[in-house]
């Protein structure tokens, strides 16, 4: 549990630090906002999701339920990094 709640911190501090940069003062509120909502879902999201693709899959092969659900992460994660190339990173006033 140590990892996670370090990787977690990390991601955490580097994206408020980011936001902070790039969003602009006059809305930052709403967006810090979004960013807290999406943050505080993922969890529970994650949860069923994953849960669903394991025992499905699990049902045909146990060993493999696990390896789906990882793989569904893989794919969220490849969704986030590609939904992210628009961002603009240079900091606005």
């Amino acid at each position: 549990m140590v990892p996670v709640g370090i990787a977690a911190g990390a991601f955490l501090a580097v994206d408020w630090a980011l936001m902070t940069d790039i969003v602009p003062k006059a809305t930052s509120g709403r967006y810090m906002g979004i960013s807290n909502v999406v943050t505080g879902a993922a969890g529970p999201l994650a949860i069923p999701i994953g849960g669903i693709a394991m025992d499905r899959v699990g049902a045909f092969d146990f060993s493999l339920g696990p390896r789906v659900a990882f793989l569904f992460a893989l794919g969220y994660y490849a969704l986030g990094a590609l939904l992210l190339r628009p961002v603009d990173e240079r900091r606005r006033e």
